[in-house]
C-alpha cells in the first residue's frame, strides 16, 4: 500500500513538472509570435554575478524572467558539444589550451572563473543545458567554428531531448540555411546580416523567422519588410549601447528604439533592460 502512494506522489510530482513546463514553454512561444512584445536577451546568461555559460548564469537568467539566453558553443577534439565563447580556455577557466586540441576528459573537471576568481562552477556540455533548461527559456545557440560534425551532433541532442521549439539556430552565413533547415525544418533558423542586400536576400527564405541586423545598415523603409512577413528583428545592445546603460541608466536602450522595427534586444545588462522594456510597456 505505502509503496503505492509513493509511486502515486512520483507520478503526481513528475506531472506537474512537466505542466509547469509545458505551460512556460507555450507562453514562451505564444510571446515569440507577438511581433510587438519585446523579447529580452541575456549574452552569455548572467554573467555580472556569475560565470559567463554556467549553471548559475543561466538559471538566474530564467529566474528574472530573461526569454533568450545566448550561449556559446564549441566542439572538442573528441567531438564533444561544450559551452564555451573563447576558443582557448585560459580566461575563463583554471585551465589552459585550445577546445579544439583538447578531448572532454581533459575538460570536465575543470573550473569556471569570474574574473580572476574560481568558482565551484564547471564547463557544461550542450546535452546538460538542453537537460536543465527544456521547457524554460529560448537558447540561442552560437556556434563558434561550425563543422559538418558539429552540426549533426548538436541536431541529435536537439532531437534526443526535444527541444525543438525552444532553440535558436544562429549562423553568421546566411547560404548556410537551407542546408541547416533541411536537418530538421522544426528549428528555427537566426542568420545574421552584414548588409542592407543580406537582409534582401535573408527575406527569401519563408522559413526565417528572426534575423540579425546591425546599426550601420538598418533602415525602417527595409525592416519594416521583415516585419511584415512576421520576422522578428533582432539587434545587439553589447558595446556601446550597454556602456552607454554604465554612464546613464536606459540612455542606450532608449537609441535601440530608435529603429522602429526592433523587438529582439541582447544586452550585457538583462535585468536594467527587463526592467526598461516592462516600465515602457513593451512587454504587454
Amino acid at each position: 500500500m505505502k509503496k503505492n502512494i509513493f509511486l502515486l506522489l512520483a507520478i503526481t510530482v513528475i506531472s506537474l513538472t512537466s505542466y509547469a513546463q509545458s505551460t512556460k514553454l507555450d507562453r514562451l512561444i505564444a510571446n515569440y509570435e507577438n511581433q510587438d512584445y519585446v523579447m529580452a536577451v541575456a549574452h552569455r546568461a548572467v554573467h555580472d554575478k556569475y560565470p559567463e555559460n554556467s549553471v548559475e548564469a543561466i538559471n538566474e537568467a530564467i529566474r528574472i524572467g530573461v526569454d533568450i539566453v545566448e550561449i556559446d558553443v564549441r566542439e572538442t577534439k573528441d567531438g564533444k558539444l561544450i559551452i564555451m565563447h573563447d576558443s582557448s580556455i585560459d580566461r575563463s577557466t583554471n585551465g589552459t589550451g585550445l577546445v579544439k586540441d583538447l578531448e572532454w576528459k581533459d575538460l570536465k573537471n575543470l573550473r569556471l572563473k569570474i574574473d580572476d576568481s574560481i568558482t565551484d562552477q564547471k564547463i557544461l556540455t550542450l546535452a546538460e543545458v538542453f537537460q536543465f533548461t527544456k521547457g524554460k527559456i529560448f537558447l540561442d545557440l552560437d556556434f563558434k567554428s561550425l563543422s559538418e560534425r558539429g552540426a549533426k551532433t548538436a541536431f541529435k541532442l536537439i532531437e534526443k531531448y526535444q527541444v525543438e521549439k525552444e532553440v535558436i539556430f544562429y549562423l553568421y552565413d546566411y547560404t548556410k540555411a537551407p542546408k541547416i533547415h533541411a536537418i530538421n525544418p522544426n528549428v528555427k533558423i537566426m542568420p545574421r546580416a552584414y548588409s542592407a542586400e543580406d537582409v534582401e536576400n535573408i527575406l527569401k527564405y519563408d522559413y526565417i523567422t528572426v534575423i540579425q541586423v546591425d546599426d550601420r545598415f538598418y533602415k525602417d523603409s527595409l525592416l519594416k519588410k521583415a516585419f511584415d512577413k512576421g520576422m522578428r528583428v533582432w539587434v545587439n545592445a553589447l558595446g556601446d549601447y550597454d556602456d552607454m546603460e554604465t554612464i546613464e541608466k536606459y540612455s542606450g536602450f532608449e537609441k535601440c528604439f530608435d529603429k522602429k522595427y526592433i523587438n529582439v534586444i541582447q544586452t550585457d545588462h538583462p535585468q536594467q533592460l527587463l526592467d526598461y522594456l516592462n516600465m515602457k510597456g513593451y512587454r504587454n
